[in-house]
């Protein structure tokens, strides 16, 4: 597939994220459609038990982890993909109310010459202009395969909801960065979080020239299990 370039800036793909992912409910009904579409169609049955394992999300210019029981589905607007956690158990009524399912989505932009870090300060001015009251609550450096990344944890209140924000940020291999935005319920915070870091330290650029910029609607790979395994879901 050719890669197109995404000219979205990544904070006005991040406010859409945010936007459609509280009603990402919405989305579920479609999830099941949406695999049967994919290029190895399988049956509801095998799905079902491919549910059960930790996967990877192969794509042709990235892989990421998929812990149990989540899974992509169609990316939303202005990202390369998204993966919900469709086989989540939402027991908190605010989240219920709004049929809401933690997700993550992966979007790319340039880096416009700036370094990994000045992209971070344009990211959080940009995030606080678009997502009033957001709060960075932390942020760290590591590599990831090799790559330099920068999290980003933050809370933001949407509709009378509480949500924490993990952001990362992975240098490409040009002038281009890499963003995987994960947005829970504050409720499941702390028994999300090791995982949801896991699941960051699993992005993989496959080539160079994968970096070039990615399309928006990326056709997603059926859900297999990997030889590598993806970090455990929690429970």
């Amino acid at each position: 597939m050719s890669l197109k370039k995404n000219n979205l800036a990544v904070g006005l793909a991040l406010l859409i994220t945010f936007t459609v992912g509280i009603i990402i409910g919405s989305y579920i009904p479609k999830i099941e459609t949406a695999l049967k579409n994919r290029k190895l169609s399988v049956q509801k049955e095998q799905i079902e038990e491919q549910l059960k394992k930790d996967r990877i999300l192969n794509e042709n210019d990235f892989s990421i982890g998929m812990p149990a029981g989540w899974a992509g589905i169609s990316p939303m607007p202005a990202t390369s993909a998204t993966v919900a956690f469709i086989k989540e158990d939402v027991t908190d009524p605010t989240l219920k109310k709004i049929n809401f399912r933690s997700y993550y989505a992966i979007t790319y932009d340039t880096l416009n010459k700036k370094t990994l870090l000045g992209y971070t300060v344009y990211l959080k001015n940009t995030l606080a202009k678009l997502l009033p009251g957001i709060r960075v609550t932390k942020e760290s450096n590591e590599k990831i395969n090799g790559r330099d990344a920068h999290f980003i944890e933050a809370a933001v209140t949407q509709r009378g909801t509480n949500f924490n924000v993990l952001i990362a940020t992975i240098k490409g291999d040009n002038d281009d960065v890499w963003t995987i935005s994960f947005n829970v319920g504050s409720v499941n915070w702390e028994a999300y979080k090791e995982t949801l870091y896991n699941v960051s330290r699993t992005f993989t650029l496959k080539t160079p020239e994968a970096t070039a910029a990615p399309a928006s609607q990326a056709t997603q790979s059926t859900p297999t299990t990997s030889a590598t395994p993806a970090p455990n879901a929690q429970k």
